[in-house]
């Protein structure tokens, strides 16, 4: 179901909206928390985004391991390993961000200690979701191409 849309591979299609997205949501996830005024409607917005970013980080999963499989079949060893291991546990951040946009909209607008609380949350499932999906990306950047373009010159 997710190997191959029109002869492309569903993951390549799908992970550059996951890596650009995670990150661009885990700052607007912070900035909803951290101005008062965001955390009505807007608040609930990014929350709603938030939620969808899981399933486009499963799709990118389900979608990488089909590549995986068919790339492991052909060389008849085990393609992006670590990759896939990483990619796999990407889905636990994306629903702690949803977590953390969720608590925003429904607590950090009383104030005081709870948009304390939602805030500090905030930052902190920011932080890791940014960088495991940096962590992930570079993983499959380096599985692809590092052999590649390890024995050629840069351009004059």
């Amino acid at each position: 179901m997710f190997d191959l849309i029109d002869g492309l591979p569903v993951h390549v299609l799908v992970l550059h909206a996951t890596v650009v997205l995670l990150p661009l949501m885990s700052l607007v996830t912070v900035l909803v928390a951290i101005v008062p005024r965001w955390r009505g409607t807007p608040a609930v917005v990014v929350a709603v985004i938030d939620a969808g970013l899981i399933g486009l980080t499963w799709v990118t999963a389900e979608s990488g391991n089909e590549l995986q499989v068919r790339l492991s079949q052909q060389a008849n060893q085990v393609i992006a390993k670590e990759h896939g291991e990483r990619g796999g546990q990407l889905i636990w951040y994306a629903v702690a961000l949803f977590a953390a946009a969720l608590l925003t909209a429904l607590i950090a607008r009383r104030g005081g200690l709870l948009a304390g609380v939602a805030i500090i949350v905030a930052i902190a499932v920011a932080a890791g979701t940014t960088g495991w999906t940096i962590y992930t990306g570079d993983a499959g950047a380096r599985s692809r191409w590092q052999e590649q373009i390890a024995g050629t010159q840069p351009p004059p």
